[in-house]
């Protein structure tokens, strides 16, 4: 525990060293210095945010690809958590508008997970009238491309015995999981387990793995609960163990922030 405590740390101040030199921030960083910053309330990490994020809140992240105004989306929810800048509630809920828009005639199962997960996720931001139309989103996508033992298509439309890769299973286990913890509905929870186990039957890619990180954790806190393993039907994956494995392929290397991410939801498992 006090190794990835001193990881962590370390991502820590380098993040922080790089906003202040004047590098963009991204999503990622975003998140990973909102949380440490709920955790720490260290003014170096607010002060490294200020400008950047303001270069961020004047800038058009309408424009920006679906999955990405859904990553900034999630990062501005928890930054608004810990700010009175009426800006980002602002600007977070005309990325959620969009979204909601988008996810409803989206084809691609991940594209649509995602922003699904976004939508739930950042409901403080959102709304709950958002969260509850999410929701519906995610079932009519789960109706349309689900496939007993196969898992997620990766398409909408596509025949009955095509398959989608690791990303679309990971994807909508995200999107279930934050529909659970939203509605407390016990199937979605293992719908997420089911589609895990498909996944890891299946290839990999660095988005991948940062997001199945996320949803191992999620199975795994899930799985500690007494009444959940009496009520569910789980499988007897080791999430805890699995999602060591996971971060142990991760590198800081090709984005710090998404493993400091990791790594931070990995320790509050211990």
């Amino acid at each position: 525990m006090q190794e990835i405590s001193a990881v962590i740390q370390s991502i820590t101040d380098d993040l922080v060293a790089a906003l202040d030199a004047g590098a963009p921030l991204t999503a990622p960083a975003l998140r990973f210095l909102a949380r440490r910053l709920r955790d720490t309330a260290a003014d170096s990490i607010a002060s490294a945010l200020g400008l950047p994020l303001a270069a961020i809140l004047s800038s058009r992240l309408e424009d920006e690809p679906l999955e990405a105004r859904a990553r900034w989306l999630t990062a501005l929810a928890d930054a608004a958590l810990l700010s009175s800048d009426a800006r980002i509630r602002d600007v977070g809920g005309r990325l959620a508008a969009g979204l909601q828009a988008a996810c409803t005639g989206e084809r691609r199962v991940r594209a649509a997970s995602v922003a699904i997960a976004a939508l739930i996720e950042a409901g403080e931001v959102a709304g709950v009238p958002s969260v509850l139309a999410a929701v519906d989103a995610l079932e009519r996508v789960v109706g349309a491309a689900y496939r007993p033992g196969d898992g997620m298509s990766a398409m909408l439309d596509e025949p009955r015995d095509c398959a989608g890769a690791a990303g679309d299973q990971t994807a909508s286990a995200a999107a279930l999981l934050a529909a659970h913890a939203a509605t407390g509905r016990l199937p979605y929870a293992m719908l997420a387990d089911e589609l895990m186990q498909v996944a890891f039957r299946r290839t990999w890619d660095d988005e991948t793995t940062a997001t199945a990180v996320h949803v191992c954790c999620g199975l795994a806190r899930l799985h500690r609960v007494h009444d959940f393993r009496a009520s569910a039907v789980i499988s007897d994956l080791d999430y805890e163990a699995k999602a060591d494995d996971l971060i142990a392929a991760m590198s800081a290397e090709s984005d710090a922030a998404t493993y400091g991410l990791a790594l931070a939801e990995r320790l509050d498992l211990k």
